[in-house]
């Protein structure tokens, strides 16, 4: 009868352990933001383990550190302190992924994450790693007041309170991790979009200037140049010194006025030419017979006989491929 009783509280001890168990699994792995959930992990682990504290220390070799991302109770060192790995006695744990508990005054002075327990009273300290596909990514630190208060019974908890949460702490972390690129890519973005911005303005900016200092040339050529060169073309000049004021004016109007040499070269008459010039410059149709005293169709007109010895097709802007050449 007494052994059936045993037995009975066995099983109902042993029901309830998976239970909890379960439990945490399932608060851990109800979120990818993990730490919204340690608090209630805590509490439900205390149902298994009774101790005074308890933190959560994850581990990034890569960088030689570990993290203090959770902690309640008694509390030995801060959320989010950081400590190197190197020389602080866990490289062992690291190496063999197996937890450990260690008493006080017997050889945990080298273990910097329990070092500080000390003064805070502490007597026993568990270690149990978190194992994740082979690497160990972290472990839980758990602490007592109370003098050899942890056994093999509780290291088991721990180890499987370690197997259930260890791939809900490496997805949260590969979450955020992930959201913190996602954060920076769309700020990269935005910062882009407002370089893109600023840069078409100031290519307008560019443009804008480009073409006014290209009409103070043309200006400046035509009311200061030319007409001194006309002047002289009346002038009683050498062969010699005809051929070089011809010269020296054909390469000013070539390079104030490229226009006069492109109507040339496709025998656009005066009238179509400045049609042609007002349409590069962005005039409308109604604009063009204002300026030049006609009547819109007579603008159409020209604008047609530009198109046909231009042999532009249909489709083509003619304000756009007179700014193309």
């Amino acid at each position: 009868m007494k052994k059936d009783r045993e037995e009975q509280k066995s099983s109902i001890n042993i029901s309830f352990e998976h239970s909890i168990i379960a439990r945490i699994g399932q608060i851990i792995s109800s979120t990818l933001n993990i730490e919204e959930v340690y608090e209630q992990f805590a509490q439900e682990a205390k149902k298994l383990i009774d101790f005074d504290g308890i933190s959560i220390v994850l581990i990034n070799e890569e960088e030689d550190t570990q993290t203090i991302t959770y902690t309640a109770g008694l509390i030995v060192r801060k959320k989010g302190e950081v400590l190197p790995i190197s020389n602080s006695g866990i490289e062992g744990i690291l190496k063999t992924a197996k937890g450990l508990i260690l008493e006080k005054g017997k050889g945990w002075d080298g273990y910097s994450v329990v070092k500080k327990s000390f003064p805070m009273g502490v007597n026993t300290v568990l270690i149990s790693p978190f194992v994740y596909q082979g690497k160990t990514i972290g472990f839980l630190h758990i602490r007592a007041m109370k003098e050899k208060a942890f056994g093999e019974r509780d290291l088991r908890f721990a180890g499987l309170i370690g197997s259930q949460i260890a791939g809900a702490i490496a997805h949260a972390q590969l979450f955020k991790e992930l959201t913190k690129s996602r954060d920076e890519l769309e700020q990269n973005a935005i910062k882009l979009s407002e370089l893109n911005t600023a840069l078409k303005v100031l290519l307008q900016q560019m443009e804008k200037e480009k073409k006014e200092l290209e009409q103070r040339i043309v200006s400046n050529i035509e009311q200061l140049v030319l007409p001194y060169i006309e002047k002289l073309k009346n002038c009683h000049l050498e062969p010699l010194e005809k051929n070089l004021v011809h010269v020296i004016d054909s390469n000013l109007k070539d390079i104030a006025f490229p226009h006069i040499r492109f109507a040339q070269n496709h025998n656009l008459t005066p009238a179509e030419l400045k049609v042609a010039t007002l349409t590069r410059s962005g005039k409308t149709t109604k604009e063009i017979a204002m300026i030049l005293g006609v009547a819109p169709s007579t603008v159409e007109s020209h604008r047609k006989g530009i198109r046909k010895k231009l042999s532009l097709p249909r489709k083509t802007n003619l304000t756009t491929y007179l700014l193309s050449i």
